[in-house]
């Protein structure tokens, strides 16, 4: 469907350019909270539905890589505890 309304047409556009500066903007786990903050708020139209949906399963990627790499450190330190060679 192609409108006249040139919010309308820019708007696809608009809100990918907003998708990719905050993909770029989120430099590690510790800057996530940035983006949740910006991906929570419905009431911040800047985001089109279908990148809040893709960023919401951004920032669950990121949240999940996080505790796993929390685990695979608590791992690392009961190994080094217990091993006379570590």
């Amino acid at each position: 469907m192609v409108s006249s309304n040139k919010a309308t047409v820019s708007y696809p556009l608009y809100s990918t350019r907003l998708l990719a500066w905050l993909l770029l903007r989120v430099r590690g786990v510790q800057n996530i909270k940035e983006l949740v903050a910006i991906v929570g708020d419905y009431d911040d139209h800047r985001l089109s539905d279908i990148s809040r949906l893709v960023l919401t399963t951004v920032i669950d990627q990121l949240r999940d890589t996080a505790q796993k790499i929390d685990e695979l450190k608590k791992r690392l330190h009961a190994r080094h505890r217990t091993n006379d060679i570590c």
